[in-house]
């Protein structure tokens, strides 16, 4: 049903906006709830293609406010590869936002990037 779906593009805009002020708030203590999110958000990503976009700034978001020389270092492994694959995406907002956080997954993902 329309409205159903559309029901449901406003719940996961809405969730991924609760999130990304989830993630701005806790700051390095994000760390603490990323496993719960991060992993269900990308496999949702996978199913969902036309949410990439914002599914990639989450992400981001709980990246940077993890930050420190390490704070990525448990969902790099993760992460990449989703990121690598949505550079090549057609929604220029997802291209943007995973460059963004294969940026931030340099910058903080520690000795992740070397296995």
């Amino acid at each position: 049903d329309d409205d159903d779906a559309q029901s449901d593009e406003q719940l996961f805009e809405n969730l991924c906006d609760l999130l990304g002020v989830l993630a701005q708030t806790c700051g390095s203590a994000a760390g603490r709830f990323a496993p719960f999110i991060l992993g269900p958000l990308v496999e949702r990503m996978h199913r969902r293609p036309s949410r990439r976009a914002e599914t990639l700034g989450v992400c981001s978001q709980f990246i940077l406010a993890m930050g420190g020389p390490n704070g990525a270092e448990p969902f790099v492994q993760d992460l990449i590869p989703a990121g690598v694959n949505c550079l090549g995406d057609e929604n220029t907002v997802a291209q943007q936002n995973a460059a963004y956080l294969l940026g931030n997954l340099v910058l903080f993902g520690g000795q992740g990037l070397h296995s």
